[in-house]
């Protein structure tokens, strides 16, 4: 499989040192990270890239608010 850097697919981490899916620089924080594995399992989103993640429709929404609209466990 080809590397894609600063991507995660359905919850698979590629160059982790590369991804960037929080507010600061090549820094993933604890709650972001149980938000995103969260909301996979979920099925709410599917990747992220820094600051954006993705919906299985294909939407691109900032991370953020998708936090906002899903707090883990509702």
């Amino acid at each position: 499989m080809d590397e894609v850097r600063g991507w995660v697919w359905l919850g698979q981490l590629h160059s982790f040192d590369a991804i960037t899916p929080t507010f600061s620089k090549n820094t993933v924080t604890a709650d972001v990270s149980e938000w995103f594995e969260w909301a996979r399992r979920q099925r709410i989103v599917l990747a992220m890239s820094g600051n954006v993640v993705y919906t299985p429709d294909g939407e691109a929404v900032e991370l953020r608010e998708m936090m906002r609209r899903f707090p883990v466990g509702e």
